[in-house]
């Protein structure tokens, strides 16, 4: 593993590849910033190793460290105080495999600095960063790379790609019904559901009538 001391730099990892950011016994009057970028494929993933920077009463940080775990150009997440644990992870939205990390004592250089932070960064592959799950499925990743996705209702398969008999879909009459309960491939499926009427009166007068249809036109009216 290697070691980062002083006060800025980027950092190069590898796949699986880790490094440590180390500021102990700062200055006030610093504006430190680190750039983390991993190999392609990868995302980045920062944890405070232990961390002593001053705050206030109400919890607000004199000299802090920032993670810019979504955009890089968006403000990120603040820490201090003394407890370290904490981990932050670059989001997949725009490059996943690079990381801004922060660190001012300028701000507020009138206060004492604390003992200063040590961090470790690193950069590991994710199944999630092409976005493998399809028709609105939510990607999890899970280890060496791998990943599950959970689908959106009435979709399955290990990607979301099929409407399989299993699928649950539940809809009503308000709903778009042929993106709804008539969801289909139909560059699988020599059949295709057609909707020939539909009443929104009273509920005991609501009904739905639909015919399935084979691509020779061929079609069996249902109600």
């Amino acid at each position: 593993m290697a070691y980062l001391v002083g006060c800025g730099g980027v950092i190069n990892l590898a796949a699986g590849q880790s490094s440590q950011i180390n500021l102990q016994n700062y200055n006030t009057g610093l504006q430190c910033t680190w750039l983390v970028k991993g190999a392609a494929g990868t995302r980045i993933k920062a944890t405070i190793n232990s961390m002593d920077l001053p705050f206030s009463s109400l919890y607000n940080c004199y000299h802090w460290i920032e993670f810019r775990d979504n955009l890089i150009g968006q403000a990120g997440k603040e820490k201090c105080g003394n407890n370290g644990g904490s981990q932050f992870v670059k989001s997949i939205e725009g490059n996943p495999s690079a990381m801004m990390i922060r660190f001012d004592s300028q701000k507020h250089s009138s206060r004492t600095p604390g003992a200063g932070f040590s961090l470790t960064v690193e950069a590991y592959t994710s199944g999630c960063i092409d976005y493998p799950c399809k028709n609105g499925g939510t990607c999890a990743e899970t280890a060496n790379g791998g990943y599950v996705c959970t689908c959106t209702n009435g979709w399955s398969g290990s990607t979301c790609e099929h409407i399989a008999a299993d699928a649950v879909n539940s809809c009503s009459l308000s709903d778009d019904l042929f993106s709804c309960a008539f969801k289909q491939d139909t560059a699988m499926s020599d059949f295709k559901w057609k909707i020939t009427a539909v009443s929104m009166g009273p509920v005991s007068q609501n009904y739905l009538m639909t015919k399935i249809c084979h691509k020779t036109n061929v079609c069996l009216n249902y109600l």
